[in-house]
């Protein structure tokens, strides 16, 4: 483990997981389609200007390209969009509880869609576990709790989808050996043109400068939605898929500390134990646990 790969794991994990309190504050002044776009338009000049002036290069080939489109849609455009609507509803402790899930949604689409070995017993058994924490987290034993069930369901959908994207990187754009940089950039770049015509279409933008949310908007896109990405391609390329998704634990803690401790937003017991409960199916899943017990014997 070099250092500057665990400086980058570290530093995506602090941007990563302050998306969703920062999201919240952008929401206060703008609708959910200008924090999106706004947050991805803003991460595609930063990378850009980053690219040019470390001399690099941008994506070439429509192959390349066509990849970078797919993660762009499943790590920007989705997860934006999702994201920025379910925070109307919900608090942002609680959508970064639910993102310590995307380890698991890693495994499930690495058994499944990406599958390239048999599927064993402690990966089922890791799922079924995760799944229970699922329900604890959203306390749908008593109808989602405090939260509005469809804002619960895209948050649930951000997480399936994030949960494609370090698989599908691993698979497709890592044997490119192309800079995290050019990576990074095309991603956002593919995404925001994606957004854009949606963004024009509705309507919805009316940049009127609120001092706060403007800010948050501007960290957004300069760390979240840009060199984060950047840093996570770096992580994926030298720890793998599975390793790099872990990032979502420490995102977790980072939103709630955030959400609770900045927003003043309300946490209920149920929620950090399924939290607990979805970390621990996240090791049974990736046969963490019984790799540690064999070690120690």
């Amino acid at each position: 483990m070099s250092r500057r790969i665990l400086c980058t794991y570290l530093g995506t994990c602090l941007a990563w997981g302050s998306v969703f309190p920062l999201v919240k504050v952008a929401l206060e002044g703008y609708a959910p389609a200008d924090v999106v776009f706004g947050r991805t338009f803003l991460g595609a000049i930063t990378l850009v200007a980053l690219t040019f002036m470390k001399r690099e290069t941008l994506p070439r080939g429509w192959s390349t390209w066509r990849h970078l489109w797919v993660v762009g849609v499943l790590a920007s455009v989705i997860p934006g969009l999702f994201v920025a609507l379910a925070e109307t509803r919900t608090s942002a402790a609680l959508a970064g509880i639910l993102a310590g899930m995307i380890p698991l949604a890693t495994l499930f689409f690495l058994v499944t869609a990406f599958r390239d070995e048999p599927v064993h017993r402690h990966q089922v058994v890791g799922l079924i576990i995760g799944f229970v924490g699922l329900i604890f987290i959203t306390g749908a034993w008593q109808g989602f709790g405090h939260n509005c069930w469809w804002a619960v369901a895209l948050l649930i959908a951000t997480v399936l989808s994030y949960g494609a994207v370090f698989p599908y990187i691993k698979r497709y754009l890592s044997p490119l050996h192309l800079h995290p940089l050019t990576l990074a950039s095309g991603q956002q770049i593919a995404a925001s043109l994606t957004l854009m015509p949606f963004v024009v279409a509705s309507g919805s933008i009316h940049w009127h400068l609120a001092t706060t949310p403007t800010m948050s908007i501007l960290v957004l896109g300069l760390f979240p939605g840009g060199l984060a990405f950047m840093w996570n391609f770096d992580t994926v390329h030298a720890w793998g898929s599975s390793a790099a998704s872990t990032v979502e634990y420490v995102c977790a803690i980072v939103a709630v500390v955030e959400g609770v401790g900045l927003l003043h937003e309300s946490l209920y017991w149920y929620q950090p134990v399924g939290g607990v409960i979805v970390i621990v199916g996240a090791l049974v899943g990736w046969a963490q646990l019984p790799r540690r017990a064999a070690a120690a014997e």
